[in-house]
């Protein structure tokens, strides 16, 4: 085997480690992406539940405000 097979066959060898580890990211990637996407979904979810919990804080603040005005009159 000549110096430069052997410097190709080493080669080849290190192309392969880098395709599987650019496998792997890739992999890890994906999966990254998909928590991201499950994160923003319960992060819009619990801002619409905050939202709703807002307004019925307030409603129950004016509606008890009217009762002590009621109260005082």
């Amino acid at each position: 085997m000549t110096a430069a097979e052997r410097r190709n066959a080493v080669l080849a060898g290190e192309n392969d480690e880098l395709k599987a580890q650019i496998d792997v990211l890739e992999k890890t990637r994906k999966m990254a992406e998909g928590e991201l996407h499950e994160v923003a979904d319960r992060v819009a979810e619990l801002t619409n539940a905050n939202s709703t919990v807002i307004a019925a804080k307030k409603k129950l603040e004016v509606e008890l405000q009217s009762l002590h005005v009621r109260r005082l009159t």
